[in-house]
């Protein structure tokens, strides 16, 4: 018995595409130097004193991060995951306004998104004369 033979479904497409010109090596150069990069054989040399910067956008909250084990960058930490009985997951498209109150909610009290949500349901119940779960 003879195996079945696969179509190639990009087969015939490289003709359709326009043959791409190769940039010489006076372009390359001259878009590098543009972008700051400098050629290997410059590299040894000084590095020319930079501009000025431009003022700084409004301070931002501090982000705590700590080095890398191997290799020493910056990683930004990330906050622990408590184990709460939460299994289930729930994707629904919401409004801007509302997405933004439950993000504000959950980040003005360092909680999860998921405890505003299960808040916000027990209140609701609660208005219409409910037991909260």
């Amino acid at each position: 018995m003879t195996e079945p033979v696969r179509r190639n479904l990009l087969a015939g497409l490289d003709r359709l595409a326009p043959a791409k010109p190769e940039p010489d090596e006076a372009q390359i150069a001259a878009v590098a130097e543009r972008h700051g990069f400098a050629k290997p054989e410059a590299a040894a040399a000084p590095a020319p004193e930079p501009a000025p910067a431009a003022p700084s956008p409004a301070p931002r909250a501090a982000v705590p991060t700590h080095a890398s084990e191997d290799n020493g960058q910056q990683v930004v930490m990330r906050r622990k995951r408590k184990l709460l009985g939460r299994t289930q997951q729930f994707n629904v498209r919401l409004r801007p306004e509302t997405v933004d109150i439950i993000y504000d909610e959950a980040n003005s009290r360092d909680v999860p998104i998921a405890q505003v949500i299960e808040e916000m349901v027990d209140a609701f119940q609660a208005a219409r004369g409910r037991a909260a779960h």
